[in-house]
C-alpha cells in the first residue's frame, strides 16, 4: 500500500480552496494508493476553516485542517509536512486544481523512473479579459519536459517527493523565505546539492487561474524582478565560494541584461515580443540588484 499526503497551503482564498478540494477528493487512483488531504491556513483569521470544514464533514478522503496564524508560508509548509503521515508528500497550490488522474500519474512517474521528486506541469486558465498577446508571457508557461527527463528545477506549485527527504531537512522549508517567497525553490536547491534525482512529469498536470490583477504588464514585471532578486540571494547563500558566485552572476546578468534591451528595441512593434524581453530585463535587473543588498521584503 502506498500512502501519498497532499499538503495544501491557503490563505484568503475559500472559494478557490473549495474548487482544489473538488478535485482532490475526486481522484482516480489503483487499489494500492491511499491518500489525505492537509490543509493548512496560513489566514490569521482562519478564512480557509469553514470550507476545509465542510469538506472534513462529507468526504471519504481523510482530510485534516490545521492554523498557522503566523503569516510565513515556511512555517506553515513545515507543519503539513509534519502532519503528514506519507511516504509520498504531494504539493498542490489552493489557487489550482489537479486533473482526475493527478496522483496516480504523479506516483507513477516517481517510481517508474526511481526519482526523489517529480516536478508536473501548470498550466494558466486566463480570465477572459486577457489580451492574447499578454497570454503568451513565458512567466506563465513555465518548463516542463517529457516525463523522466531530468531537471534541476524545483518548486511546489505542482511536485511529489519522497517523504524521507523532507524529514532529514530540519526544518524543510526556511522561515527566512517565508515572506518573501522562495522557500521551495530553495529547499529543492539544497536537496540537490545532497544528491536527489528530480525529473519532469508531464501527464501529471493542474490548472491554474489567473485573475485579471495577474494578467496586466506591471504585476509580471514585479513577478519577473521579484524572481531575479530571489534567484541571486538562493544561489549566493548556497554556494561555497561567494565571491565568485556573485562575480558570475553579475557578468552574465548585465550581458544578458544588455542583450535583452536590445531584443526589446527591435521588437518595439510587437506588444508580445516587446513584452517578453521587458520581463528578461526585469528577471536580470533583479539579479544584479541582489548582489547590491536588494531584498524582498513581501509577496
Amino acid at each position: 500500500m502506498k500512502l501519498c499526503s497532499v499538503c495544501v497551503n491557503t490563505h484568503k482564498r475559500p472559494l478557490l480552496l473549495a474548487n482544489l478540494l473538488d478535485s482532490l477528493i475526486n481522484q482516480a487512483v489503483s487499489k494500492e494508493i491511499r491518500y489525505e488531504v492537509i490543509v493548512v491556513d496560513n489566514d490569521p483569521d482562519g478564512s480557509g476553516r469553514e470550507v476545509a470544514e465542510r469538506y472534513i464533514d462529507s468526504s471519504a478522503i481523510p482530510i485534516h485542517y490545521f492554523h498557522e496564524p503566523i503569516k510565513n508560508i515556511s512555517l506553515a509548509r513545515n507543519k503539513a509536512v509534519a502532519e503528514a503521515k506519507g511516504d509520498y508528500i504531494l504539493f498542490v497550490d489552493d489557487d489550482e486544481e489537479a486533473n482526475p488522474q493527478w496522483i496516480q500519474t504523479m506516483v507513477s512517474a516517481l517510481d517508474k523512473y526511481n526519482a526523489d521528486a517529480a516536478f508536473g506541469r501548470v498550466v494558466s486558465v486566463f480570465n477572459d479579459e486577457a489580451p492574447d498577446w499578454i497570454k503568451s508571457a513565458y512567466i506563465y508557461h513555465r518548463p516542463c519536459g517529457q516525463t523522466g527527463t531530468p531537471t534541476y528545477l524545483g518548486r511546489t506549485s505542482n511536485a511529489i517527493v519522497r517523504a524521507k527527504w523532507l524529514h532529514e531537512e530540519n526544518p524543510p522549508f526556511d522561515p527566512a523565505y517565508g515572506i518573501t517567497g522562495g522557500e521551495d525553490s530553495n529547499l529543492f536547491h539544497r536537496l540537490l546539492l545532497k544528491g536527489a534525482n528530480f525529473i519532469y512529469c508531464y501527464e501529471g498536470y493542474v490548472t491554474e487561474f489567473m485573475p485579471p490583477e495577474r494578467t496586466q504588464p506591471e504585476w509580471l514585471l514585479n513577478r519577473a524582478r521579484r524572481t531575479g532578486i530571489l534567484y541571486s540571494q538562493r544561489v549566493v547563500s548556497l554556494a561555497e565560494n561567494k565571491m565568485v558566485t556573485r562575480m558570475y552572476i553579475f557578468v552574465k546578468a548585465a550581458a544578458q541584461y544588455v542583450m535583452s534591451l536590445a531584443m526589446r528595441i527591435v521588437s518595439s512593434t510587437n506588444k508580445a515580443r516587446r513584452l517578453h524581453w521587458q520581463l528578461k530585463m526585469a528577471a536580470y535587473s533583479g539579479h544584479i540588484q541582489a548582489l547590491f543588498g536588494r531584498r524582498m521584503m513581501g509577496y
